[in-house]
């Protein structure tokens, strides 16, 4: 198996979407309502690199670098970030970031302070500007593509300087095998179940019960490696109520979750149903979560 990375996951996650059953004096017998929501798209995401000038000939002030891209689709939201050449640690102290974004251009200006450039008869400045295209998945949002641009500078005592762009894309998927890999749909699927046994059940809750909800994963080959998000919602007359049994991995004091079951293939949530939930008896419970899955 292998682990998809923090993107792929997302998009290969499924919302998981489903109405606890709780007594509620009029229907106890009432259907459980199941729903799966994929989270995929087909929106392609593109970012191109147009042109990158230096403005650095005052050797009496400051000066920049301007650099230029283009993102496709153009509203989506971006993100412009400054790093060492590694574009991984953090960047020289002469380099501060100033970017916008006009009809899917986007202007990344980064200003050159001079006091802060390395001493020498040959002053060099090295970074890296790297551009995100993101997507907003409700909770956060996720890098779909993104460019890095190197970038050296040598300035010179008389007052001449070099400069030196390196524009590199994120890896291209470079293989049918791969393309259809990546494109596969990995759904998942939940069911009010018996948080001892882990069987289905129909039954309504009480105030004080522990609610049991089963995970599975739709393909056989595929593992859930961990619950991220799962929470539980209730529109009733005094307004949204909520409780977050699991955020970001982290189960609460009345929750905890298995997902060795299936060798892998399901997981086991449970969690105490709160008072509040039964205030209402005519407003439904609803639980919505996302997985972390291993293909």
């Amino acid at each position: 198996t292998m682990r998809l990375a923090a993107l792929a996951l997302f998009l290969f996650q499924a919302v998981l979407c489903f109405e606890i059953n709780k007594f509620d004096g009029l229907n106890s017998n009432s259907d459980q309502s199941v729903r799966n929501v994929q989270a995929e798209s087909d929106v392609e995401y593109l970012i191109k690199h147009i042109s990158c000038e230096a403005s650095l000939d005052d050797l009496t002030k400051d000066g920049n670098v301007l650099c230029k891209y283009i993102i496709s689709p153009t509203e989506h939201p971006y993100s412009v970030l400054l790093f060492a050449e590694d574009c991984k640690a953090e960047p020289p102290a002469a380099v501060q970031l100033l970017d916008s974004k006009t009809d899917g251009v986007i202007d990344a200006l980064i200003n050159i302070n001079r006091q802060e450039l390395p001493t020498g008869d040959t002053q060099q400045l090295k970074f890296c500007i790297r551009v995100d295209i993101n997507e907003d998945f409700g909770d956060a949002y996720y890098s779909m593509n993104f460019m890095k641009s190197r970038v050296t500078i040598n300035f010179n005592l008389d007052g001449t300087f070099q400069t030196n762009f390196e524009h590199a894309a994120m890896q291209p998927i470079d293989s049918e095998k791969d393309f259809l890999s990546f494109t596969k749909q990995y759904d998942v699927y939940a069911r009010q179940c018996d948080p001892e046994t882990g069987v289905e059940i129909t039954a309504p809750l009480f105030s004080g019960d522990t609610v049991g909800v089963c995970i599975y994963a739709s393909d056989e080959n595929t593992m859930i490696n961990r619950v991220n998000d799962f929470s539980m919602f209730q529109d009733s007359t005094a307004g949204i109520l909520r409780t977050d049994p699991v955020s970001q991995g982290e189960t609460n004091q009345l929750s905890n979750y298995d997902c060795s079951l299936l060798n892998g293939n399901m997981c086991l949530l449970i969690s105490k149903m709160l008072l509040k939930f039964f205030d209402d008896e005519n407003a439904a419970v609803v639980g919505i979560g996302w997985v972390d899955l291993d293909i």
